[in-house]
């Protein structure tokens, strides 16, 4: 729908028109947008339209926006929207519920609630928007948007936290910000077992894979069924891996990761795979636009169910422990690739010998 075509419809309304409204206006479909136009209420003489007019109204459409915030120029139509929706509410919902096993579930309030409050409080929202300058970041529980001053590191769009809060001249303070981080665990709670996992991520399988330790795998050893071997590459011999698929082994749950366009500049953002796996498993999602999780249909992105075990195809071989999870990373852009010996009984990483 062209821009004069909503101008002219709503000011036959009787609507006093800002850019702000008909931009917002715009990134919905033309039948959308319709039937946004006819649910709005006629101003009775004149009156201007603002943006919280048209959330209320699509609020009665059942077209949440508020926990989405599309803020790219993208059209919509009400399949997409409604897909977008159901992707947004159910990554709140079951973040929300890692949430709440860490913060006492009785301190929690909605935000549509805490203009009468005087005593400290706790929000789970969104953060939809940032502001480094000031930090100050609006939160979005579903109820409502408020802004909230925070100190120390600002959490990105997108994330889903809690936040302990006061008010403090007549600003929302944050006193504490909780993230769905993984627990550390003292406990070695690693199911044990004579299982060997060989990951890796060349494009030829060598007959024998010598290791740091001093050993060997050797070709016939390979074929053993307690060694599992597991390469970005499949073939008859290797056990195909999707992105984000999760295998359990003897009661131990691994999940992979591949490299694609949007984890590398992920990977980029954070300087390293070290720190975006820490990121990632500390806000247990990646981030993701809109339109990327409508071409998905499904979340993936989200790591509601932590593995023991997470395995990423990236640029750099290497392993470490982020609290309870075993993480390892296998170069899939060198010649070589990566290779590593995972060890369930001992639960450590072996990497291969040069």
């Amino acid at each position: 729908m062209e821009r004069r075509d909503v101008v002219l419809k709503l000011s036959k309304k009787g609507y006093l028109l800002s850019k702000d409204a008909v931009d917002y206006l715009l990134r919905f479909s033309d039948d959308i947008i319709c039937e946004i136009i006819d649910k709005l209420p006629d101003a009775n003489g004149i009156k201007h339209l603002k943006i919280s007019d048209i959330e209320k109204t699509v609020f009665r459409m059942n077209v949440r926006s508020s926990l989405i915030y599309i803020k790219r120029p993208i059209r919509l139509s009400r399949t997409k929207i409604d897909t977008l929706v159901k992707l947004a509410n159910e990554r709140f919902e079951k973040i929300s519920k890692i949430l709440l096993n860490k913060i006492d579930p009785e301190s929690v309030t909605s935000i549509n609630k805490i203009k009468n409050i005087s005593s400290s409080f706790t929000i789970i929202g969104r953060v939809i928007s940032k502001n480094l300058i000031e930090n100050i970041i609006e939160i979005d529980d579903g109820t409502g948007v408020t802004k909230i001053k925070t100190t120390g590191l600002v959490p990105d769009e997108g994330e889903i936290i809690a936040i302990v809060c006061e008010k403090k001249n007549g600003e929302i303070v944050a006193k504490d910000i909780i993230y769905p981080d993984v627990r550390f665990n003292l406990k070695n709670t690693f199911p044990k077992s004579d299982m060997k996992i060989v990951v890796f991520s060349g494009s030829n399988v060598p007959k024998n894979i010598d290791f740091d330790v001093g050993f060997t795998l050797k070709g016939n050893e390979l074929n053993d069924e307690r060694v599992l071997f597991v390469s970005k590459k499949c073939d008859n011999d290797r056990r195909c891996v999707e992105n984000f698929s999760v295998i359990e082994i003897n009661d131990v749950k691994i999940q992979f990761i591949l490299m694609d366009d949007h984890i590398k500049k992920e990977i980029e953002k954070y300087g390293s795979v070290e720190n975006f796996i820490k990121r990632i498993l500390k806000r247990r999602l990646i981030l993701t636009s809109e339109k990327f999780l409508i071409g998905l249909g499904n979340d993936i992105y989200l790591i509601d169910n932590l593995p023991n075990i997470l395995i990423i195809f990236s640029n750099k071989n290497v392993s470490f422990n982020y609290k309870s999870v075993m993480v390892v990373s296998l170069d899939i852009l060198s010649e070589n690739g990566g290779c590593f010996l995972i060890d369930m009984n001992e639960g450590k990483v072996i990497k291969c010998s040069k």
